[in-house]
């Protein structure tokens, strides 16, 4: 599998870098958990909505904005039906309604885009090679195979003429105490390296997009209260050493990868168990002390045995968005 290259998206370094168990579950044997992540419904159909107002402004101008608003409206219920038509869910807020009204909102928020913000590109799906360019990463990362960094860019464009990278993000967090965070994100420094090597044109950075929509549960009622909406843009522009230090970041859990494949044996990191409070979705499968294969091919051995799973594999070059 890997004898020659690695692909790897930002997904799939986050989850060897957490738990090279979920690793092997989630990414080489595409095991997924029948109860599907609200907030990534939310999140995926944010991006449907911006994908389809902005490939709607890109086709038809600022003169047909209302025409581009029901693109994105029309994208957005798209990627809702088929991510709810793939999971079972715990719904709350985050419904298709709230994302629309929200959508409404950013337009009232970024309505002053209108003949400053020029979209150049959408959703550009790209793969570009981590280079070991230096002695010390030639014998630090020797063993390894060609390293593929993969990935998708929300959108290209022209803000008061300087080129930037897009990246829009949903939160139920502040916007502004997300964007002090945002200069350690592994996934907004990739896509600066990236943009870099891939594009006509080098970015001024990466601007982060931040849309914020929360809403609290009464204790009594059990209803949700008002919805909090609230919006960001934080410029994100990173150095030559920041990138350096992102990239030999990227390639040592590479290393730790291609040492487990090698060694066939992806260990479960315990520490991991319990993220913000929230058990695993495999950890059903960790608790029965099954072997687990390395081979796709035999995946069907967990889902068979063990109910709560299917086997759905992501892959970022291919995924439908």
């Amino acid at each position: 599998m890997f004898q020659e290259e690695m692909r790897i998206d930002n997904t799939m370094r986050k989850n060897a870098a957490q738990c090279k168990r979920k690793f092997q579950l989630a990414n080489l044997l595409g095991i997924q958990s029948e109860k599907g992540s609200t907030a990534l419904r939310f999140g995926s159909t944010w991006h449907g909505f911006m994908e389809g107002f902005y490939s709607g402004i890109k086709e038809l101008g600022w003169a047909q904005r209302e025409h581009a608003m029901e693109a994105g409206i029309m994208r957005g219920k798209t990627v809702w039906d088929r991510e709810s038509a793939a999971f079972s869910y715990n719904d709350d807020y985050r419904t298709l309604e709230n994302c629309a009204n929200m959508f409404l909102q950013y337009m009232g928020h970024f309505g002053h885009d209108e003949g400053l913000l020029e979209v150049v590109n959408t959703e550009k799906v790209f793969s570009v090679e981590l280079t070991r360019d230096t002695e010390f990463e030639r014998v630090m990362y020797t063993k390894l195979p060609r390293i593929i960094f993969t990935g998708k860019v929300d959108m290209q464009m022209r803000l008061g003429g300087n080129f930037w990278i897009n990246e829009h993000k949903t939160t139920g967090q502040n916007p502004n105490f997300i964007a002090t965070r945002l200069h350690r994100n592994t996934a907004v420094i990739g896509y600066s390296y990236a943009a870099e090597r891939t594009l006509q044109e080098k970015p001024e950075g990466v601007l982060v997009t931040i849309a914020q929509a929360v809403s609290r549960k009464s204790p009594t009622t059990g209803l949700y209260g008002k919805l909090t909406i609230d919006f960001a843009r934080a410029p994100q522009i990173f150095t030559d050493a920041d990138i350096e230090k992102w990239k030999h970041s990227f390639l040592c859990t590479c290393r730790d990868i291609y040492t487990c494949w090698e060694e066939a044996y992806f260990p479960a990191e315990f520490d991991r168990c319990y993220d913000y409070n929230k058990l695993c979705q495999y950890s059903k499968i960790c608790e029965t002390n099954m072997a687990i294969p390395l081979d796709p091919e035999y995946a069907h051995q967990i889902t068979e045995r063990i109910p709560g799973y299917i086997i759905k594999k992501w892959d970022v070059e291919s995924e439908e968005e």
